[in-house]
């Protein structure tokens, strides 16, 4: 897995820490992280928590103008809307046809049904800092939300139909217009937790975030617990996003559907699948003796530290006798602008219908990343996890592919279908691989995975 890469992110990393060690937990029924605090042998806690989606729930901006101050309202006091801003826009509700950055639709519903059939019904925007926008800019500038719930049409594994959607994108501002790099849309289902929680707010010029590893969400005194989804549930989001540059999508989910219409704002995109059991390892051990494949640097006793990317899970593997500590349910999908950079797909050349190159979805712990890099006529990519997961069962892994039919015939020289093909110890119990079309998407497909070493796939 990659981190995510979301600007001024890092500025939260020591309250995250905190919050790890020093809040008082939620009794979560989704599995999270152990705190290393928790430990009383001078070991520290490795975690390969899962990082692929922006887990701020609330909109906060930066005035590069006025030595990176937060700027609660665009276009009032210094935060002039000529400057330069940039930082992390949480997507509040479309509530006109032309809104931008905004959630259009949510489904949650039973396999069988359909999303059109099934929507779901806002509850509120959680309470969490917000950005504003001055009515002489409002045309231009949207307002940056929080984190939005809903109630869905099914029941969560906590018996609730309650989910936390968050949809956070990056953005700058400059004179007046805004643009868009990278995003992540999550749905998390969540049950209310009432106790000591204190939410995000800003005093003093500053951010106060403390974030806890079992809460979707915080506010005063209410937490949102982390559930797992329920069996046969599938999972549909409509949102409207700036155009950005590359976009090629990334998720935690199978069986997808992509639709990306362009509009005259960018593209509105709906991301529709079943969410996917990703498995979670962590493992307490000697800040002296810490295998340099994990890519922890100077661990110290009681601290949580997070090991990512396809050598890390390999070095893990041992540790951890080829078995998941757990597993959790994730429904979430990223556009990757910056891997397409490194990769070598992000060119002129190569075009797509609406903006949206393809989607690469899998349940794999760790990726080279979430868009396959082009290796000859093909795209490359490799995975990883470990072989079992909790219970003993050997766990049965899966990979989706979807790619534009315009991209496909440019990258590709295809455009009737593209194929998926793996090295033969991926084959489990159930393998099974499939090809054809999911609306004009060229779709590949595979099932059964057996996560036994890092293993490259080839789409073409």
């Amino acid at each position: 897995m990659i981190a995510n890469k979301f600007v001024k992110f890092a500025a939260l990393a020591a309250s995250v820490l905190l919050a790890l060690t020093a809040a008082t937990p939620a009794t979560a029924k989704a599995w999270s992280p152990t705190s290393g605090q928790t430990l009383t042998d001078g070991k520290f806690m490795a975690s390969s928590a899962e990082d692929s989606a922006n887990p701020q729930t609330y909109s906060l901006i930066y005035d590069e103008n006025a030595n990176d101050s937060i700027c609660q309202v665009i276009g009032e006091g210094s935060c002039a809307a000529t400057h330069k801003l940039s930082g992390t826009y949480v997507l509040g509700v479309c509530t006109s046809a032309t809104d931008t950055l905004c959630i259009a639709n949510v489904s949650v519903f039973a396999q069988g049904k359909t999303a059109a059939s099934s929507p779901a019904t806002v509850i509120r925007q959680i309470k969490a800092p917000t950005v504003g926008v001055a009515a002489a800019n409002a045309a231009s500038i949207p307002n940056g939300g929080a984190t939005t719930l809903y109630t869905g049409a099914v029941a969560h594994a906590g018996g609730a139909s309650t989910y936390a959607v968050t949809a956070s994108v990056n953005v700058d501002i400059a004179a007046g217009k805004v643009s868009a790099s990278e995003y992540s849309v999550a749905v998390v289902p969540y049950t209310e937790k009432r106790g000591g929680f204190v939410g995000p707010s800003i005093s003093a010029g500053q951010i106060n975030d403390y974030p806890q590893a079992d809460c979707v969400f915080l506010e005063d005194n209410f937490c949102g617990q982390i559930e797992d989804f329920a069996a046969n549930t599938r999972v549909s989001v409509t949102v409207r996003m700036p155009a950005t540059k590359y976009s090629f999508l990334g998720a935690r989910l199978t069986a997808p559907e992509l639709v990306a219409k362009k509009i005259a704002s960018g593209v509105d995109l709906t991301v529709t699948g079943n969410p996917v059991s990703i498995q979670q390892l962590e493992v307490a051990l000697d800040p002296s003796s810490v295998p340099t494949a994990l890519g922890i640097r100077k661990p110290q006793a009681k601290q949580t530290k997070v090991f990512s990317g396809v050598t890390a899970i390999t070095a893990a593997r041992a540790l951890v006798k080829n078995k998941a500590t757990a597993t959790r349910t994730f429904w979430q999908f990223n556009n990757w602008d910056s891997d397409l950079v490194a990769n070598g797909l992000a060119n002129a050349k190569c075009g797509s219908t609406a903006g949206i190159r393809g989607l690469f979805a899998t349940d794999a712990i760790a990726s080279d990343g979430f868009v396959p890099a082009k290796d000859g006529g093909a795209f490359k990519n490799t995975i990883n996890g470990v072989l079992n997961d909790p219970s003993g069962a050997q766990h049965a892994g899966t990979i989706d592919v979807l790619v534009d039919p315009v991209f496909a015939k440019c990258a590709l020289g295809k455009s009737s279908g593209v194929a998926l093909s793996l090295p033969s110890s991926a084959k489990g119990v159930g393998y099974a691989l499939s090809a054809g079309k999911s609306g004009t998407w060229l779709k590949a497909s595979a099932k059964g995975i057996k996560y036994s070493a890092p293993m490259t796939l080839a789409v073409k």
